[in-house]
């Protein structure tokens, strides 16, 4: 046993020798020249300020400080300068003359990028050689021949520098370090606290750990600055070729910052990039995306672009993703995605087809959803009164419904989706299909189907952003529209129930929500095979219109707080809030209707004209029959006026204006008659008349 620990002594003695002699016989600053050299004949003017130098501890490194790294064309302009710079090799094959590095450690490197207007990189430059082959082989740039061989012929005696032999890394460190980049549009992002580590680093397409982290400041030109730090956990895989990088399990929990307001973002992925250096097809790249919950809506704000305020304040506090991926230097596609948005769980794909027009792809499937928590909330009754107002002329502000008419003419979008349910201002609309497009300011509606009380609904819509003043058109058709519900819908009183059809087409203009909605005009078509008219009963007011004739009471009936409407169409105009009838025809209890009023719903009051006939059939048919005959087959007018929560029997009265005319028809009627009997009583009387009156009338 003593034996054998004195043998290890014995070579643990010479090994240290063997280091102290390699040490003190190899000088690496002999080829410091040699070094820059090297780089130069790469395009890459390297700097080395101190001296070349031997580390020991914790492994056996040649060491260097104050390197930089800059542009041939442009020295001066450094674009790496590394405080500390350590390559540790393996001993053995040293000893052997043969160069195996085991680790590179970097210390305060601080690495400068810049884009030109051009779209050209500071860096772009670097290791570019006129005439040399597309993939130019790395050699030694260190002599391994400790005797006094000329070092000049040393590159061209070596081999070409095998990666997967000589560049097996047990160790790549960078530790604090700075990064920043900035473009000629005035983009500026600034890594700082920069640290990273890769151990066990082949290039043979064995996994590796990579970890990284850094504070970052990004300053955009048209936003406010982002803050914050982010950190990253994954294994790569890196082929000898160099032509993929494969990345599994990335996690990367990454927490930004505005002011007081902290978000925290989760990301996992995996991923395959190709380099397409082979073939010159460009980048591609591929794998599994992974977002957890996060609040979009504090993400916004730490990102210094909140969104508006939304009608239901957990809005968007819960949004996922998870999705397979894949694009190019030129698309990017999530394919199928499952995107979850607060209680909604939305299935399909999106991406862009393009990245130099920003064309996006969407072709989605949800569950369910309430576009209403997504508006903006309705305005305070404060704010309407005389000192919101007041606020309002001492301090103008930007109007806060403003059309975002810059972002819509910059969208390009198609859009296929399909929800089982959607709810948008008080409307559930079930069975949604949606099919739309956007392209250079003009957004098209081509279709939108769905049901809407059970009733199916079509409609269609151009919205033109092109100028300061959005212009909408649209085109709605529906059949079966449960008259009633709609009016509850929009907040109108339930005049009517009923099923019917509706065709409305419209326009609009404005360059705000509010505006929009209040130049709002549409011509809408109705029909119906049957409808009540509610809180009005037209028989009744015929009923009381032949009384009075005829000097009767009224019967003891027990009318209906209705009136049926059969095969009814009607023409109306929309405009200022206010339904303008322009013409409606129809059938009541067998009696002939045709009528016009108006509806405003402004001031919450109506005022309707009627006309009804009746013949000698619906007379049988009705509850009081009329027995004034000159109440027969003529136009009986009956107007009904009130406001909406005063509805009732009162509403609705007959026009005495036409009792007044009949009156005095009848009287006519009488006297005529009376003067007639007189006359035949005295010819002589009678001839003297007839003759009064036709030369009267020869002269006229």
């Amino acid at each position: 046993m003593v034996r054998i620990l004195k043998v290890f002594l014995v070579l643990i003695v010479l090994l240290v020798a063997a280091v102290v002699a390699l040490v003190l016989t190899f000088d690496p600053n002999k080829y410091k020249t040699h070094m820059v050299d090297a780089a130069a004949r790469q395009n890459i003017a390297l700097r080395i300020d101190g001296d070349l130098g031997w580390q020991l501890w914790p492994r056996l490194a040649i060491k260097a400080n104050g390197v930089s790294v800059a542009d041939p064309a442009k020295p001066d302009a450094t674009i790496a300068a590394i405080e500390h710079f350590a390559v540790s090799l393996q001993m053995m094959p040293l000893l052997s003359r043969q160069v195996i590095i085991d680790g590179i450690t970097l210390t305060g490197a601080k690495i400068d990028l810049k884009v030109n207007k051009k779209g050209r990189g500071n860096w772009q430059n670097l290791g570019q050689v006129a005439g040399a082959s597309v993939e130019p082989q790395l050699r030694y740039a260190l002599a391994t021949d400790f005797d006094q061989a000329q070092t000049r012929h040393v590159q061209a005696e070596q081999p070409a520098f095998d990666l997967e032999q000589n560049l097996q890394l047990d160790r790549l460190t960078l530790n604090d370090s700075d990064l920043r980049f900035q473009n000629a549009e005035g983009l500026k992002l600034h890594l700082s606290a920069l640290s990273a580590e890769l151990t066990q680093l082949k290039l043979d397409g064995t996994a590796f750990p990579v970890n990284f982290s850094s504070d970052f400041k990004l300053q955009r030109p048209e936003a406010s600055t982002l803050m914050g730090n982010t950190s990253a956990d994954m294994q790569l895989k890196v082929p000898a070729k160099l032509d993929q990088i494969i990345i599994e399990n990335l996690k990367a929990p990454t927490v930004l910052e505005q002011g007081a307001t902290k978000a925290r973002v989760e990301l996992a992925a995996n991923a395959t990039i190709l380099l397409g250096r082979a073939t010159d097809s460009g980048l591609s790249y591929s794998g599994d995306l992974s977002l957890a919950p996060t609040n979009l809506q504090k993400l916004m704000v730490a990102m210094g672009t909140p969104l508006p305020p939304m009608a239901a304040p957990e809005a968007l506090h819960k949004v996922a993703l998870r999705s397979p991926f894949a694009g190019t230097d030129k698309t990017f596609s999530l394919t199928p995605m499952t995107l979850t948005v607060d209680d909604t769980t939305i299935t399909g794909t999106a991406g862009i087809r393009d990245f130099s027009t920003v064309a996006i792809e969407v072709d989605i499937q949800g569950d369910a959803i309430n576009l209403d928590h997504y508006l903006p909330p309705p305005e305070p009754a404060a704010s309407k009164g005389a000192a919101g107002k007041k606020k309002a002329a001492s301090k103008p502000a930007a109007n806060p419904d403003a059309l975002p008419l810059e972002a819509l003419r910059s969208l390009n979008l198609k859009l296929l989706a399909k929800f089982d349910t959607l709810s948008v201002k008080g409307l559930n609309f079930k069975q949604v299909r949606t099919n739309a497009n956007a392209k250079g300011g003009v957004i098209t509606l081509k279709s939108f189907d769905a049901l809407l009380h059970d009733g199916p609904l079509n409609a269609n819509a151009v919205f033109d952003a092109r100028k300061d003043t959005a212009k909408l058109t649209f085109k709605a058709t529906g059949d079966r529209m449960p008259l009633q519900a709609l009016l509850k819908d929009f907040d109108a009183p339930a005049l009517v129930s009923g099923n019917g059809g509706v065709v409305a087409t419209g326009n609009a203009s404005g360059a705000t929500s509010t505006a929009l909605v209040d130049s709002m005009t549409a011509d809408i078509q109705l029909t119906s095979k049957e409808m009540l008219l509610h809180s009005m009963n037209l028989e009744k007011s015929i009923c009381q219109l032949a009384m009075l004739a005829q000097k009767q009471e009224m019967p003891q009936i027990n009318w209906a707080d209705a009136t049926k409407l059969q095969t009814l169409t009607s023409n109306i105009q929309y405009a200022n809030n206010a339904l303008n009838i322009k013409s409606l025809n129809s059938g009541v209890e067998n009696m002939a209707l045709a009528g016009l009023g108006l509806v405003d719903l402004n001031k919450g009051a109506l005022d309707f004209k009627f006309n009804l006939r009746i013949d000698e059939a619906a007379n049988q048919l009705l509850n009081c029959p009329i027995t004034n005959k000159k109440l027969l087959n003529r136009d009986i007018p009956v107007r009904c006026k009130d406001r909406f929560e005063k509805l009732g029997a009162t509403s609705c009265a007959p026009d005495l204006a036409m009792l007044e005319d009949l009156y005095r028809d009848e009287v006519k009627s009488k006297l005529g008659k009376e003067l007639d009997k007189q006359l035949d009583k005295n010819p002589e009387a009678k001839e003297l008349l007839k003759g009064l009156f036709g030369r009267q009338k020869k002269d006229d």
